[in-house]
């Protein structure tokens, strides 16, 4: 709800996740608009260098 609250409703975000099939759980990498996703490189988002 927190989210719903922050972003409306309807499709006006996008979120990516990184999932491990060692643990029940996910990592949320991003969350952000469509116009904030166009600026990101998805094949490497979250990577350290």
């Amino acid at each position: 709800m927190v989210l719903k609250s922050q972003f409306g409703t309807g499709n006006k975000c996008r979120l990516i996740v990184a999932f491990t099939y060692e643990a029940p759980w996910g990592f949320v990498k991003f969350i952000g608009t469509h116009a904030e996703h166009d600026l990101i490189n998805t094949e490497t988002i979250g990577e350290t260098k």
